[in-house]
């Protein structure tokens, strides 16, 4: 399928092409982007035939799946309506083949909980991605074509939750092509507009504006991922942002995760006036750092949530991937762009939530390139070992995407060496012999899963904490607002290239 220029994939495809045309054949490794993709099996099962309902786990089992889900899913959670789904369960597992064939919706929701949930507990050393039959079984409930009716917010959470889980399986297309369709649902239902609680009810208005926010998240991120554009214009959104409903550190999280995500959509959509335009994003960008600071600072219960939320690490992560797109403005952002790609990788702790995926490898992608045009810039740090672990680790829980994405940047890596060998071999027959060749970023030290298994068998983030511990203030924001200012009216249209 076509990927736009915003995709990650794409750019790696771009880069690597561009790079491979100027060296010998013999020179060139051959490219993985042959190899078949994951494919998740299932035909849509008719009107007049019962879900299957058998080899299900124990109900507390169960249930204990579904709350590892939602603390997963940081502040995406509130896809799951907690009341209505709890509650179901226990009608489930009373009256199974009654329950599941009366929602049908439902039960798929219900059966995608149980993937995602054995995904994340049953992991480690998996050889394929764990779960993978709940999914089957889920995705051949939920119709192709939806009618706008009563259960339309059911709807919309049973595709939100099938597009993370395809994302997650790397299939990214098809989330796409999925969460359009939550999304439209949403827009044809109005949710997109304020609802009043005066007149639908607050709780109504509230799931509304919750089931909303979460689909307009995703659709930003996956947008982005394909390359495509959003499907929707801010401008035609009148719901209040969670922040202006409801006072909690989960609405103002949920806000500062919607202000990232159209952040990043301005960015990729910049294509004019380029020296204006990347001045007016690092002002955003800045007013944004100043929230989160804020944000990471608040104490609940004598604890802050910078130490204690897995919410914050996922707003963290979003943070430093705005800023990895701005690089190909200006020379001057290039620095700021290395410190976002480190800080990207060395936030990451859990690596099946999709969204990880695709920060791991765009980061680890341009730690890449830089450690080969400015290799001192890199020499020092750990980051490119700790995301080929982060890879390793995804691989080890069964991720086929993760394992295409590392052979990538092994043949980035490789391309890059013999483009620098070709490049020091000319420099040196052309230059006196007392000239320096150029310096080579020291690739050994990079952790290879093939001749490290036994190491990372027992690797855990949790082993360096200096290295992993990024929650820290002072080294989350490799950029502070004021530098960010700073370097935004420091740009002029002479260092532009």
């Amino acid at each position: 399928g076509f990927l736009g220029p915003t995709s990650s994939w794409s750019f790696c495809r771009r880069v690597l092409s561009l790079i491979a045309s100027r060296l010998p054949e013999h020179h060139v490794p051959p490219d993985p982007w042959t190899l078949a993709q994951f494919d998740l099996n299932w035909t849509t099962l008719g009107a007049d035939e019962s879900p299957a309902i058998d080899d299900l786990p124990a109900q507390d089992y169960a249930t204990f799946l579904a709350h590892t889900v939602k603390y997963h899913l940081g502040t995406l959670s509130p896809i799951l309506d907690d009341e209505v789904f709890f509650a179901r369960i226990n009608d489930l597992y009373n009256d199974p083949a009654a329950e599941a064939q009366r929602s049908r919706l439902w039960y798929a929701q219900f059966l995608l909980v149980l993937a995602f949930g054995e995904a994340i507990v049953n992991s480690k050393g998996a050889s394929a991605t764990p779960g993978t039959q709940y999914a089957s079984r889920a995705m051949s409930l939920i119709p192709n074509f939806f009618r706008v009716n009563k259960n339309s917010i059911l709807a919309v959470e049973t595709l939100c939750l099938a597009a993370l889980y395809l994302q997650s399986l790397d299939l990214r297309l098809e989330a796409f092509q999925t969460i359009g369709q939550a999304l439209r649902i949403c827009t044809l239902e109005g949710f997109h507009r304020h609802a009043s609680p005066a007149e639908v009810g607050p709780t109504h208005s509230r799931r509304c504006n919750t089931v909303f926010w979460a689909t307009y998240i995703l659709d930003r991120h996956f947008s982005t991922l394909v390359g495509a554009p959003s499907s929707i214009r801010d401008e035609d959104i009148t719901a209040k942002l969670p922040s202006e409903t409801v006072d909690s550190s989960w609405a103002l999280a949920m806000t500062l995760n919607i202000r990232l995500s159209r952040l990043t959509a301005e960015i990729l959509a910049v294509s004019d006036t380029l020296v204006k335009k990347t001045q007016s994003m690092l002002h955003s960008t800045a007013n944004v750092s100043s929230e989160l600071n804020r944000y990471l600072q608040t104490n609940v219960h004598g604890t802050t949530i910078k130490s204690s939320s897995r919410i914050a690490t996922r707003l963290l992560l979003s943070y430093h991937h705005v800023g990895l797109p701005l690089s190909s403005a200006n020379p001057a952002l290039l620095r700021p762009n290395r410190n976002s790609a480190s800080s990207a990788v060395l936030t990451m702790s859990d690596c099946f939530i999709p969204f990880q995926l695709e920060e791991a490898f765009s980061s680890a992608f341009i730690l890449h390139v830089i450690a080969s045009v400015v290799p001192a810039w890199l020499q020092d740090r750990p980051c490119l070992p700790v995301a080929y672990l982060i890879l390793n680790k995804m691989i080890a829980g069964g991720s086929h995407g993760a394992r295409i994405r590392k052979m990538e940047l092994q043949r980035l890596e490789k391309i890059f060496f013999s483009y620098l060998q070709v490049k020091a071999g000319e420099a040196n027959n052309q230059a006196p012999q007392s000239e320096e060749a150029p310096r080579l970023f020291d690739m050994s030290r990079v952790v290879q899963q093939d001749d490290n298994s036994a190491m990372m068998q027992d690797y855990s983030p949790a082993d360096d904490m200096a290295a992993w511990n990024l929650l820290d203030l002072q080294d989350s924001f490799t950029v502070s607002p004021s530098g960010l200012l700073t370097l935004a009216e420091g740009l002029d249209l002479q260092n532009f290239v």
